[in-house]
């Protein structure tokens, strides 16, 4: 199977690009609360899932179709669009889980693939370093 294969698209100006837009795009960015981070990682996690159905669609198997899709559905779930909000500790527990599934997947990557190791390696840093911050919400 072969893993985020983006050979010659610009995957890590991308996500560095996605990463200075989400500020304008979060206006609750400077907040330190889960909600706020749940926003700012599903505005990263969107295009990126995006792209893995694109892949997906074109015929390649893609896992960030899941772990990107998590983030997406944690968000979702946890803000109040399917209906009633779940405990906090509950938001915790999926935002943790999503953003590690994320991680994990890029760091899979990162192992075992031999192009784009800076952008699996820089991927693999950020989404632990989200994952981080979720465990440090109350």
């Amino acid at each position: 199977m072969k893993l985020y294969q983006y050979k010659d698209k610009p995957a890590l100006p991308f996500l560095i690009l996605t990463i200075l837009f989400v500020p304008l795009l979060n206006k609750d960015f400077v907040n330190k609360n889960m909600y706020s981070l749940s926003k700012t990682s599903a505005i990263v996690a969107l295009p990126f899932w995006l792209w893995a159905v694109l892949n997906t669609i074109n015929g390649k198997k893609d896992l960030g179709v899941v772990s990107f899709g998590s983030v997406l559905l944690s968000f979702l779930k946890c803000n109040g669009f399917f209906k009633k909000k779940p405990k906090k500790s509950v938001c915790k527990n999926l935002f943790i889980f999503s953003s590690l599934l994320v991680t994990l997947n890029y760091t899979i990557a990162f192992l075992y693939l031999e192009n784009n190791k800076e952008y699996y390696g820089f991927s693999s840093c950020f989404w632990f370093f989200i994952t981080s911050l979720f465990f440090n919400y109350n």
